[in-house]
C-alpha cells in the first residue's frame, strides 16, 4: 500500500495533490509508462467530510456538469447542493527522470461528491469515502501519514 508522509501547519491541517477526471476516463491506457495528463489541484484530508468535495474552480476546469442535487448539514441547517460524479487520483511519487518528469502510481477513486465554497489555496476537500480506505495518522506535531 503506498503512503505519503506530509509535513503541514497545524493551523491549517494537511494537504496533498490530488488529480480530478470526468467519470469514465480510462487511465494509463494501452501503454503502460505513458505520461498522463492531468491538472493538479490542493486538497485538505478532513476526516470530518463524510464524502470529497470540489470547487467551482475544478468544476470549471474539468468541464464537470451536476447529476443532481444532495442535502449538506452544518451549523445553519441542511443546504440542496450540487453533487458530481468524477474521479480522484491520489499520485504516490516513486522519483524523478534527469528531464524532470517524475515517476508516480495513482490511485483513483470513482467519487459522487459535492460542491463547496474553498478557502483561499484549497480546491478540494478530501473526505473519509476515500481517507476510509487506507490508513490516515495524524500527529499534532506537524507530520501526517496517508496510505491508500
Amino acid at each position: 500500500m503506498p503512503c505519503l508522509s506530509i509535513q503541514y501547519n497545524p493551523k491549517v491541517g494537511p494537504i496533498i495533490q490530488v488529480m480530478i477526471w470526468k467519470p469514465g476516463v480510462v487511465l494509463g491506457g494501452s501503454t503502460p509508462g505513458a505520461p498522463m495528463n492531468a491538472n493538479l489541484y490542493n486538497a485538505l484530508i478532513d476526516t470530518g467530510a463524510s464524502c470529497s468535495s470540489i470547487s467551482d474552480k475544478v468544476i470549471k476546469a474539468e468541464g464537470l456538469t451536476p447529476s443532481g442535487k444532495q442535502p449538506v448539514g452544518g451549523v445553519h441547517g441542511n443546504h440542496p447542493t450540487n453533487a458530481y460524479s468524477f474521479l480522484l487520483g491520489v499520485p504516490f511519487i516513486s522519483g524523478q527522470q534527469a528531464s524532470g518528469v517524475m515517476n508516480a502510481s495513482v490511485r483513483a477513486f470513482n467519487i459522487n461528491g459535492i460542491e463547496f465554497i474553498p478557502l483561499p489555496g484549497l480546491d478540494v476537500l478530501l473526505g473519509r469515502d476515500v481517507i476510509c480506505t487506507g490508513s490516515f495518522t495524524l500527529s499534532f506535531d506537524g507530520h501526517a501519514l496517508l496510505s491508500l
